[in-house]
């Protein structure tokens, strides 16, 4: 008889933990102050209306960057692209299925009841830079991109720190996680969809999540360890399959512009989904009794 799976007890993951609900809470108190003192509509981006153009203007310089960068938001392009935290990180994977709903849960209830305009609803548009589509709606706050790049970013860190990758591989992966964040949070203001509010709440919001996420799947292993189980692997990898299709469905009939990252994330969920069939079919002969 097998033992049940006794509960993880890291010290990393307890520090990283404690450490971003501290950063967190510090931030979240500021913008939960500044919105307070300008509170209201045209206060709210009023308020904001020189950070804007400053960090708009950004978007002069390689506007196709940002653009690239943006897409990383769009959870239909993000998970194809991380599919293969399933064979090299699991629990982030799993956590990512845990967190997605509630991301998208909050985004969906903030957005709605806050209900503050875009720049593009309020500012000449003629006055500053759009990149890709126009967006005039009054669903400004928070940004949704931004919530579910730090979400993500959130889980995927919080796990590798779990594995005890050694001091400088901890700090090359947050560096890199960090920049990838901060690059992505800023695109939403150059492409000129955001307000810097919107992404700095949008953040905040992301990293909370992705530390309630990674405590529920650490507090409940049995819950969402079978989803890791081999045998399971040919369900993540239809998946992922239709995924990519559908994904490069868009891209042929789209007339945009084609992104790299736009490209890159079926690519990428098509060479997983892949290794997730050859992963089943060797459990399978594995698990297959062999007659001599």
């Amino acid at each position: 008889m097998q033992s049940a799976p006794s509960k993880p007890n890291n010290p990393l993951l307890n520090r990283f933990v404690i450490q971003a609900l501290a950063i967190c809470s510090s931030i979240l108190i500021f913008v939960y102050i500044a919105f307070l003192v300008f509170k209201g509509k045209d206060a709210y981006h009023q308020a904001q209306f020189d950070a804007f153009l400053l960090i708009n203007s950004l978007s002069d310089l390689w506007p196709l960057f940002w653009l690239n960068i943006t897409q990383l938001g769009d959870a239909a392009i993000l998970i194809p692209l991380l599919s293969f935290l399933v064979i090299y990180l699991p629990k982030a994977w799993i956590t990512l299925f845990v967190a997605a709903p509630l991301a998208g849960i909050v985004s969906y209830i903030g957005k709605k009841t806050l209900s503050m305009p875009r720049p593009a609803a309020v500012i000449d548009q003629s006055s500053f830079n759009i990149v890709g589509d126009t967006l005039t709606g009054h669903n400004s706050l928070p940004s949704g991109h931004t919530i579910t790049v730090f979400v993500a970013t959130t889980i995927v860190v919080g796990a590798f720190l779990a594995k005890k990758n050694g001091l400088s591989k901890n700090i090359a992966m947050l560096c890199i996680s960090g920049g990838i964040c901060l690059a992505a949070g800023i695109s939403r203001i150059t492409v000129g969809a955001h307000w810097p509010l919107d992404v700095l709440t949008g953040a905040m919001i992301g990293i909370w999540l992705g530390i309630l996420s990674l405590l529920i799947t650490t507090k409940y292993p049995r819950l969402w360890g079978w989803l890791s189980n081999p045998k399971h692997s040919y369900i993540f990898g239809a998946i992922l399959l239709l995924w990519s299709l559908v994904l490069f469905k868009d891209i042929y009939t789209s007339s945009d512009t084609l992104l790299a990252i736009s490209l890159a994330s079926p690519l990428a969920g098509l060479l997983t989904s892949v290794c997730l069939f050859k992963q089943y079919y060797n459990f399978r002969v594995t698990m297959t009794p062999h007659i001599h």
